[in-house]
């Protein structure tokens, strides 16, 4: 299966990512490529330098090396949804910064030595701009951190990457159609099935995760945000509505 959204995720089950994700399985993790691309080209006007410029925020790669898995998990999703962002928009400064994240976070999951090889390499073909064969490369990397973690760590790192990578591209999405309104292109963003399916493994977080203080806030947070995307019928969002999810995600795009 494939998230993202959500981006990626980017950011992130019958709206935007959902027709290309599948339903509620627990086999799909962080953003692929192509689903991000495929998702946010549907929205008219869409302008990819102006979202790799917007992911100027976020976590410092230097304070992740000290956050606990929780965080690094959640950013880790965040930022791969970022990277793929960045390579459409042709942005080497954006890539770079998602990387430097994703180098923080990723290799505390694994001690497996391809990945950095394999980061090396994607990398330089950046440099080079080599963008088409990044993507490619990008996708095996998204693949080999799904495995580490689904086989290494516990469910809830997995819960809480998939959320992260689903969240940035709910960010990124509601920031296109907030500046650029279109009607219709909203009804993408209705993905009820998956939002309560993120909902039901972010309540089944364990104790541990679920003092996070950003993972209290998405608690807190969530019914907004289902309230928005799980209006009946299918309609448009209003562009009101599309701002406040936009304010939303960002607000819980800032973690610790």
């Amino acid at each position: 299966m494939k998230l993202l959204p959500y981006a990626t995720a980017l950011v992130f089950a019958s709206g935007l990512w959902g027709q290309q994700l599948g339903q509620s399985s627990d086999s799909f993790l962080l953003p692929s490529p192509e689903t991000v691309f495929d998702a946010l080209a549907k929205v008219p006007n869409v302008d990819f330098t102006k979202l790799a410029a917007s992911t100027t925020g976020g976590a410092d790669p230097a304070k992740l090396k000290t956050a606990s898995d929780a965080v690094k998990a959640f950013v880790l999703g965040a930022r791969v949804a970022d990277a793929y962002v960045a390579v459409q928009a042709r942005d080497l400064e954006a890539y770079q910064r998602a990387t430097a994240a994703i180098e923080a976070t990723a290799f505390d999951f694994t001690q497996d030595q391809s990945f950095r090889r394999k980061l090396s390499t994607a990398n330089k073909m950046a440099k080079d701009e080599r963008w088409l064969d990044l993507k490619t490369v990008l996708e095996t990397f998204r693949g080999d951190v799904v495995r580490e973690l689904q086989l290494h760590r516990s469910q809830d790192m997995v819960t809480l990457a998939t959320f992260g990578g689903w969240l940035r591209g709910l960010q990124l999405a509601t920031l296109t159609l907030a500046q650029t309104y279109d009607a219709d292109s909203t009804r993408l963003l209705r993905q009820p099935a998956l939002v309560s399916h993120l909902r039901r493994k972010m309540n089944a977080l364990g104790p541990d995760s679920k003092a996070e203080s950003f993972v209290e806030k998405i608690t807190e947070r969530m019914p907004q945000i289902v309230q928005i995307v799980d209006a009946a019928g299918g309609a448009a969002i209003t562009q009101a509505d599309i701002k406040k999810l936009n304010a939303l995600a960002s607000e819980l795009m800032n973690v610790p």
